[in-house]
């Protein structure tokens, strides 16, 4: 298919946002009769239906399917797009995660293939799009159920490419890298939460500040169709990185073990607060009969390190009482000396 004909018509799974909606704009503006499917459809408007379809579900995806090749006469175009993103630590991840995952992204493929492939086989023409990601042609870790349905995607694609080919139906495969669409807001969608899903976002948007626009995305993927490109990365940074898996693989196994060690291992909360006063008890005071000063009461004395540069702090002897004799050093009587231990 060298152009798409003004009077195409196109099956968009997955359009009712991100991706699929940008797709089905842009086919829209270029005089394509679209119909989106999706799990939340939004409302029909002229030139664009909009069903539901859930593509985990093989019959429905065939009925539907059959339903816009009978309504239209024609089927030219189908983006085999809905999917979804899980992600944990391996050791985290339930065997529901890997399910959901194949269910819906790799799965909702092939119903779609085999829904639309007889159906373009018949006509004598027809182009089959299908969407995988960046992480279909570079394996990131903490992604690993998403990573091996992307990149089960890819290679079903390339293999039913050559096939297709002889029925004069092209088919492509899309691997763009993050793309400002919700899917990050609906991570593990109805299973179990994990530790990772928390900081995949602000960790995708602190290594692609600015995600790649779906409608220059889309715009990309249209001129690209028109060329029968078999694989569609975009944009140019996801390209880099794909040219450096394939030429450089040590460095990008580096790359992706430090990433990976970034995204699982969390950073050690800092301790609470702790009272850093002395736990040390300090020397019991005793007053001696008389004595008027309170030996509990904190001075400024009493922290001296010196006992020489103290004030004398003398006893009062009670009436009779015979006063001790003066201490050779300090001249005061010893066992009144404030704070400080006998050596004895």
């Amino acid at each position: 298919m060298p152009s798409i004909p003004a009077q195409a018509v196109a099956l968009v799974t997955g359009g009712a946002s991100g991706i699929g909606l940008a797709l089905c704009d842009a086919l829209a503006d270029r005089g394509v009769t679209v119909i989106s499917a999706d799990l939340n459809p939004t409302p029909t408007t002229p030139g664009r239906e909009s069903l539901l379809l859930d593509v985990t579900d093989p019959d429905a995806v065939t009925h539907t399917t059959h339903y816009v090749f009978e309504r239209y006469q024609r089927l030219d175009l189908v983006f085999n797009n809905a999917g979804i993103v899980t992600c944990g630590a391996t050791e985290e991840l339930t065997l529901q995660h890997w399910q959901r995952a194949m269910d819906t992204n790799f799965y909702g493929v092939l119903h779609g293939i085999r829904a639309c492939y007889p159906l373009m086989i018949e006509q004598g023409h027809g182009q089959i799009i299908n969407t995988a990601s960046l992480a279909g042609r570079v394996a990131f870790g903490g992604l690993n159920p998403y990573t091996a349905s992307k990149h089960a995607v890819v290679g079903l694609s390339l293999g039913l490419r050559a096939e297709a080919a002889l029925h004069n139906i092209h088919v492509n495969v899309i691997c763009p890298s993050l793309t400002d669409t919700p899917i990050l807001d609906r991570l593990n969608p109805g299973l179990p939460p994990t530790r990772l899903a928390a900081a995949v976002k602000p960790l995708m948007h602190s290594l692609h500040p600015r995600p790649y626009p779906p409608d220059r995305l889309a715009h990309h993927i249209l001129t690209r169709l028109t060329r029968n490109k078999a694989v569609i990365i975009a944009p140019a940074r996801a390209r880099a990185v794909d040219r450096l898996a394939r030429y450089a693989p040590h460095l990008t196994d580096r790359l992706n073990h430090l990433l990976t060690k970034r995204a699982l291992i969390q950073p050690t909360p800092p301790p609470p607060p702790t009272d850093h006063h002395d736990a040390t008890p300090a020397p019991e005071l005793r007053a001696t009969p008389g004595d008027t000063h309170d030996p509990t009461a904190p001075t400024a004395q009493a922290a001296s390190p010196c006992p020489q540069s103290r004030p004398s702090v003398m006893t009062v002897p009670a009436p009779g009482e015979r006063i001790p004799p003066r201490h050779p050093v300090t001249d005061m009587a010893p066992e009144t000396i404030r704070g400080q231990p006998n050596s004895a």
